[in-house]
């Protein structure tokens, strides 16, 4: 069997790089016009291509050390990490006006769709990222039972995806409506998946690759200056502009992973790691609660940014971490490694 010549174990530049895209996520949704108002655009591309990355190369150590895949482990604790939070937030929706429907399609991983067709979910229209997400993170390891575990077969797919993807997302556009519904918020966003399942295998099988720095500071460059809303939207937004928006996103996600910065252990930066799920999940209900849409900015953005960090605080510490210790222990990896789910 080949050797692997990357082992993921812990690495504090990933935790650092889920803070910077949770926090322009965050912004994104503020509605500060004059400041990243794409910032959710870009912050979900660097949290898929993240999730790409670790769930290929969970995967693909498991594989190397069983010679197959517990999927019924694998599946059990991405349900424990998720649903605590996601349930929650749910009931909260609920109250908020979300219909029952609504309700089952968003603890199904079915709210991307709803989104794609306009099916009302507010104030839970943001998690149609997290259900693209998971529906890639359900079929990942059983594509990989199916084709043996032959990497080159499974990324010789994950390119064909890709290319499908941007050969449609390229031939597909009839109004920057249609755009909106079925490229921002519908399934054709999988190809950043796709590129972080890519990316994994060339660091497992080749080796790190690790960016220089102009690279670097030119992509952060480009993704802050898309995120800023520099380029109108259009059909060359949804073509060529994503297209880089990917190569940019690569090039980020390589250098998180391998930079060794010592400013991810800022105790900031540590404990907005530990509630960054919590985050996603509960900022935007609260962002567009009633009560705090109410307040004139920039109150509205202070009372908004302050209640998520604490009941994202609250749902971690007294949800989400006592369910994990309880029944986490019973699927845990015999290896030691960030968790998969890049929204953690």
């Amino acid at each position: 069997m080949e050797q692997a010549r990357f082992v993921l174990g812990f690495r504090q530049g990933i935790d650092g790089f889920r803070v910077v895209a949770i926090l322009l996520l965050m912004v994104g949704h503020s509605n500060w016009e004059w400041f990243l108002d794409d910032g959710g655009l870009v912050s979900v591309n660097l949290f898929f291509t993240l999730s790409g990355f670790l769930v290929t190369v969970t995967l693909m150590e498991e594989w190397r050390r069983d010679g197959s895949i517990d999927v019924k482990s694998f599946y059990a604790r991405r349900a424990i990490r998720l649903y605590p939070a996601l349930i929650a937030v749910t009931v909260v929706g609920l109250a908020m006006g979300v219909s029952v429907l609504g309700a089952v399609l968003v603890l199904s991983y079915l709210s991307n769709f709803a989104a794609a067709m306009e099916f009302d979910i507010h104030p839970l229209t943001h998690t149609w990222s997290l259900a693209a997400q998971e529906q890639f993170v359900l079929l990942a390891p059983l594509t990989l039972l199916l084709v043996r575990g032959r990497w080159r077969i499974w990324a010789g797919g994950a390119i064909a995806l890709v290319m499908g993807i941007w050969i449609w997302r390229f031939s597909y556009w009839t109004s920057l409506e249609e755009s909106l519904r079925w490229v921002y918020n519908g399934p054709g966003r999988i190809d950043a998946i796709l590129i972080g399942c890519l990316l994994a295998m060339w660091f497992y099988h080749r080796g790190e690759w690790k960016p220089n720095r102009p690279i670097v500071v030119a992509s952060w460059v480009f993704l802050l200056a898309y995120a800023s809303g520099f380029w109108p939207p259009g059909w060359s937004y949804f073509t060529v502009g994503m297209v880089a928006l990917q190569g940019a996103t690569a090039v980020a996600v390589c250098w998180a992973v391998v930079q060794r910065g010592t400013w991810a252990a800022n105790p900031f930066v540590r404990h907005t790691a530990k509630i960054s799920y919590g985050l996603y999940v509960w900022h935007y209900p609260v962002f567009r609660a009633p009560a705090v849409q109410a307040l004139p900015q920039p109150l509205e953005s202070m009372v908004g940014w302050g209640t998520a960090f604490f009941v994202a605080s609250i749902s971690y510490y007294l949800l989400e971490r006592p369910i994990s210790r309880k029944f986490g222990g019973r699927f845990r990896r015999r290896t030691v490694q960030l968790p998969a789910a890049s929204l953690v």
